[in-house]
């Protein structure tokens, strides 16, 4: 084993190893011992600073918030519009394209309101027939509620693994998700 001139030139281990002796046989048949590396098991992630912790409880409860009032709204039999109920106005993309074509095209968050009432009712099946980019994004809500608001009291990371997640095709994957469902409406609504 060679040494190399430069300390600084030596690679670093990503991960601490432990190195075990494995016995092997050379050509000749003696007995030779190596040293393989054994990964140790990874470190519990790092706790939430002060600032990430009160970022996490206020996010939590928005999202309790939120919700609560999907919770409070009867979710409309059509598919959407539930969103009305809140005092908003008709979905402009249904309005312009009756208007001016033969067939509806909604917006890409058309029946996410409805889907949402479903699903806080527990009408799982019809929140995925209405909008399933509606219900995975419940589904993330509600995740994110739990964790959010016991990550904020605690001051524990319960699912490290979210912060290894590679960023751009974790998005990328969930804008391929939302244009599949605005397809999907598209479609069931014509």
């Amino acid at each position: 084993m060679t040494t190399p001139a430069d300390p600084a030139a030596e690679p670093i281990a990503a991960e601490p190893v432990a190195a075990e002796p494995v016995a092997t046989e050379a050509t000749s048949g003696a007995p030779v011992v190596a040293v393989a590396a054994v990964p140790r098991h990874r470190r519990p992630p790092k706790p939430p600073s002060r600032p990430e912790r009160w970022f996490m409880g206020i996010t939590a409860v928005m999202t309790w918030v939120v919700l609560g009032v999907a919770f409070s709204l009867q979710p409309s039999e059509q598919g959407f519009g539930t969103h009305e109920q809140l005092g908003l106005q008709p979905c402009g993309f249904v309005l312009m394209s009756e208007k001016y074509m033969d067939y509806k095209i909604p917006c890409p968050s058309c029946g996410m309101t409805t889907s949402w009432s479903f699903a806080s009712k527990g009408r799982f099946l019809s929140s995925i027939v209405t909008q399933p980019m509606g219900f995975f994004l419940f589904c993330c809500a509600v995740v994110w509620a739990v964790w959010g608001l016991a990550c904020a009291l605690f001051g524990v990371r319960f699912l490290g693994w979210i912060d290894r997640l590679p960023a751009t095709p974790s998005a990328l994957t969930v804008i391929g998700l939302g244009i599949a469902a605005w397809v999907y409406k598209i479609i069931m609504m014509n």
